[in-house]
């Protein structure tokens, strides 16, 4: 047995040397904040001179061996270790594997399986292919909720920054940003969407919007109204009635679940919900709280906490929420001169109603050009085109 890992060794120290390819993939997925565990069928011995070897043992976070478990692969012992040792589901881990005893215990793990046919396949465009192929999170059903979503702005700051086509159309990794808008909501819901005539027309966006959310409705406008609110209310028909409602930004990004979202509005009492996000950037809009989580004030353009509201906001009866927009309208109540959607909270407030705040990972806005450019700079979902995940386990080729 010693005489068989000494030649082992040898033969890693004459054959191994280190592949700045590999290097770089191993860089890249620490940089974007994943966790990469190696599980193999060697003893520890050799994984750990292989990744010596190959310069990437810092980049591990935890490595495991055949003498770590009973049952070494087919068995899924070592992926099943690797997971509890993160404290981490099945669902959020990705294995890349290229031999059949290795897919058998990856696959028996209950993880995502990421097949090779050698480690020339292992690049980042194939792991982040196959986690956002694998990590979309169960998307929420509601034949009921009403999604409203106003598309009708003038988009100057992109006119003037030289863009061609009107915001909702820009590119954003050969989407165009209203459909990774709403398929970031993650909802099978009713889409009301609140449309320029004149967008409507030039770029035929029937057919757009109808791929994008089947059976859709579409609000036509003929000029810019006097801010999103009087927009909104312009989909009366739709949305005045005991159907849940949601109004949505068309220009964000939101990591979020739209499912503990949903699920977290179903209590006795709650009128409705905001969803937020920390911020002291006097751009968002932002709530206070009192000690119970009801949401007291809500203030455009006013930093009055550390809570910003993400551009998402629901109501547990669209009728309450026309009530109330009509109602601030009424009394002119403006933000630069425009009626906005989140005040409409305030009257509703006033009123005695009682609204939550659900709080999300992180938001990320489109809606001007320096936002949209440091999304594409910073997500990596972006950068790469690719989609977030929390673990990758990486096998080391089997000595």
């Amino acid at each position: 047995m010693a005489k068989k890992q000494e030649l082992t060794s040898q033969v890693i120290d004459e054959l191994l040397k280190p592949n700045p390819e590999i290097i770089a993939l191993f860089q890249q997925l620490k940089k974007d904040g994943l966790k990469i565990y190696v599980c193999s069928n060697s003893i520890r011995e050799t994984v750990k001179q292989i990744l010596l070897k190959m310069e990437l043992m810092k980049y591990v976070d935890y490595f495991i061996s055949n003498q770590d478990v009973l049952s070494p692969k087919p068995h899924p012992e070592m992926y099943w270790m690797a997971m509890t040792k993160e404290k981490v589901l099945p669902k959020e881990t990705l294995i890349v594997e290229d031999s059949y005893v290795g897919r058998t215990a990856a696959i028996s793990s209950g993880a995502n399986l990421c097949a090779v046919k050698s480690p020339a396949e292992v690049t980042l465009a194939k792991i982040y292919q196959d986690m956002r192929r694998t990590f979309q999170s169960a998307k929420w059903s509601d034949e009921t909720l009403n999604v409203l979503i106003p598309m009708a702005g003038a988009g100057s700051r992109f006119v003037n920054a030289g863009f061609s086509f009107p915001k909702p159309l820009i590119s954003i990794c050969e989407k165009p940003m209203i459909q990774l808008a709403v398929e970031n909501l993650n909802i099978a819901a009713n889409f009301i969407f609140i449309v320029r005539r004149d967008h409507y027309e030039t770029y035929h966006l029937e057919s757009l919007l109808r791929i994008i959310a089947p059976g859709c409705k579409i609000v036509l406008t003929d000029g810019v109204t006097e801010g999103a609110c009087c927009s909104t209310l312009l989909a009366e028909e739709y949305i005045n009635n005991d159907a849940p409602l949601l109004i949505a930004n068309s220009d964000q990004y939101v990591e979020w679940e739209s499912g503990a979202f949903f699920h977290s509005m179903n209590a006795p009492h709650i009128d409705g919900g905001i969803l937020t996000f920390e911020s002291t950037h006097p751009k968002w809009s932002y709530i206070r709280l009192n000690e119970y989580g009801n949401v007291t004030t809500l203030r455009e353009k006013e930093v009055i906490s550390n809570q910003a509201t993400v551009g998402i906001y629901y109501w547990t009866r669209g009728t309450d929420y026309v009530r109330y927009a009509k109602q601030m309208i009424a009394k002119n109540i403006r933000v630069n001169n425009e009626f906005y959607v989140a005040p409409v909270y305030n009257e509703a407030i006033a009123d005695g109603m009682k609204f939550k705040a659900y709080t999300v990972d992180k938001m990320w806005g489109l809606g001007t050009p320096e936002d949209l450019q440091h999304f594409l700079n910073h997500h990596p979902a972006m950068r790469r085109n690719k989609t977030h995940s929390r673990q990758v386990a990486v096998e080391v080729a089997e000595q």
